[in-house]
């Protein structure tokens, strides 16, 4: 049976280490990172200053690979288990006495493809020729720690089923790559247990958000918030979720964000309709009165711009009041701002300005920011976990 595409990352390594008897042994760092299929990968350590016989024990989280007694380990073995692992070789005199451990500390993470064209007739996700058709498919075979790689083509929304940690990883970028809710009256198109559950890398979002998931380098556009689905229990656009380096435009809501963390994201251009704007049919006099605005309650606003988002009255309502929510829902649950750009200031406000950010060109779209923009390396890296922005730029 063809083995799954594996990667591993190696996350660290030795130096050179002397000992005062003149021995040295220099850890050669190893691949970083390395995909592979059952393949070979080397590791290897190099004795010196010791006129002695050595001999090398190697072992796989702790299992002897008895096989082998040499400086270099080709690695012919494929881990099962995504996760963290340790390769390691002991480094015997000829009394089997250890001079010297050196240790490589491994994750690997396990690849599954999905390709929307994909016609094969037993898929098995290990390669493009054996990917799966549907998002979830893939999510059914994965385990926990799992990378689904996910080609170019348009998919749909699913639920999942557990807890288990999933990236859905774009092979080709928002651009490429989409998936749209396919519930009528449901704005979401990620779903997760929890924002450490489910995350989607590098997609197109049409028409829906995320409920207690992570998005990263995604574009969110086309939600069209449905008042009566809402009323009866239905989720916000964007719900218990994670947001990083995203951009959210052209969309229609009354609260797009609720409960949810944005950091390095882009809220440009959404409309903010009332309930009755967005469905004519429907009226209730206690939801006419919810507070509308693109950041709703409790939600936390890190290196942000949220700007130039209208109700259909033409004002700039980029978050709800304090003084709205609190009339609405009877607590103090205003959201927080930090290293941000929106207008006006909010209640809560750290390093907050409501100068024009200065995008290159606003009516055409471009949202990137012009030199000279008073938002331009204001942020803080505190918050920052990502070594690229949404442009692909340190």
């Amino acid at each position: 049976m063809k083995k799954l595409l594996t990667k591993v990352i190696l996350v660290a390594a030795l130096p050179m280490f002397a000992f005062a008897d003149s021995l040295q042994v220099t850890q050669a760092p190893g691949p970083n990172p390395i995909n592979y299929n059952g393949g070979s990968n080397e590791y290897s350590v190099v004795v010196q200053g010791y006129d002695g016989p050595v001999n090398y024990a190697w072992s796989v989280d702790g299992t002897p690979v008895a096989e082998i007694n040499a400086a270099i380990f080709a690695t012919s073995w494929t881990l099962s288990q995504a996760g963290a692992h340790t390769v390691s070789c002991d480094v015997l005199d000829a009394e089997s006495n250890s001079l010297h451990t050196a240790t490589w500390n491994v994750t690997v993470e396990r690849r599954l493809y999905v390709k929307a064209s994909s016609t094969a007739s037993s898929p098995t996700g290990a390669d493009e020729s054996s990917a799966f058709y549907t998002l979830y498919d893939a999510y059914c075979s994965s385990q926990d720690g799992d990378v689904i790689w996910v080609l170019p083509g348009n998919y749909t929304s699913f639920w999942p089923e557990d807890s288990r940690r999933v990236v859905f990883q774009s092979a080709a970028g928002y651009e490429n790559t989409s998936i749209f809710s396919q519930y009528e009256y449901e704005p979401i198109c990620v779903y997760g247990y929890d924002t450490n559950s489910t995350t989607v890398v590098g997609f197109t979002l049409s028409g829906g958000g995320a409920y207690y998931a992570t998005l990263k380098n995604c574009v969110i556009t086309g939600i069209v918030q449905n008042a009566e689905y809402y009323w009866y229990g239905g989720p916000g656009c964007f719900e218990g979720s994670r947001l990083e380096n995203c951009v959210l435009r052209g969309n229609a809501t009354f609260n797009l964000l609720r409960s949810s963390t944005l950091v390095n994201c882009t809220v440009v251009d959404n409309s903010i309709a009332s309930f009755s704007s967005i469905d004519p049919g429907y009226y209730d006099p206690y939801m006419m009165a919810m507070p509308c605005g693109v950041v709703g309650p409790y939600c936390y606003i890190y290196n942000s711009i949220i700007r130039f988002n209208y109700t259909e009255d033409g004002e700039e309502k980029n978050f709800c009041s304090s003084s709205e929510l609190l009339n609405f829902y009877g607590s103090n649950c205003q959201s927080t701002f930090a290293y941000s750009s929106t207008y006006p200031t909010p209640e809560i406000a750290y390093n907050v300005t409501t100068n024009n950010p200065g995008f290159a060109d606003a009516a055409f779209g471009d949202w990137r920011l012009y030199v000279g923009s008073p938002c331009l390396n204001a942020g803080n890296n505190a918050y920052v976990s990502s070594e690229i922005d949404f442009a692909g730029q340190p």
